[in-house]
């Protein structure tokens, strides 16, 4: 069930251009945040809108915690991080979703985004896709 006020919706539903999607399941969507805090930064969501991460019920929120350790895995290597740090905020937009955000040392997990130019997010997009496209 999808709200169509819901820009992370938008985004399920294929109707959101400026988001690249690096991975998708039956249940989740991957994609690189638009402002992140990292190069890599990735939020990983229910297809489901679900207002808030801790209102999934245990299944739901199980999956959505192994959908984001399956992203955080092959992120690590990819972008070269310490460390993939994780957060849950669900201030910015009404729709659960994890934040998984490369990090080198202590104190780089800080939400503070960072403007990306599109053609960076679409080669950083392509070249995840690509690492990405042999998860399950």
């Amino acid at each position: 069930m999808n709200n169509m006020n819901c820009v992370f919706c938008a985004i399920v539903s294929d109707n959101n251009p400026h988001h690249e999607i690096v991975w998708q399941d039956g249940a989740h969507v991957a994609f690189l945040s638009i402002r992140p805090t990292a190069p890599g930064h990735t939020l990983v969501i229910p297809r489901d809108h679900v207002d808030y991460a801790f209102d999934l019920n245990a299944p739901a929120f199980g999956a959505l915690m192994e959908a984001s350790r399956k992203i955080a895995v092959p992120l690590k290597e990819l972008t070269g991080a310490v460390r993939i740090g994780l957060a849950i905020d669900g201030f910015q937009v009404p729709h659960a979703h994890v934040h998984l955000v490369p990090v080198h040392q202590s104190g780089d997990l800080c939400l503070s985004p960072q403007d990306i130019a599109p053609e960076e997010l679409r080669a950083t997009g392509d070249r995840f896709r690509a690492a990405y496209a042999s998860i399950p």
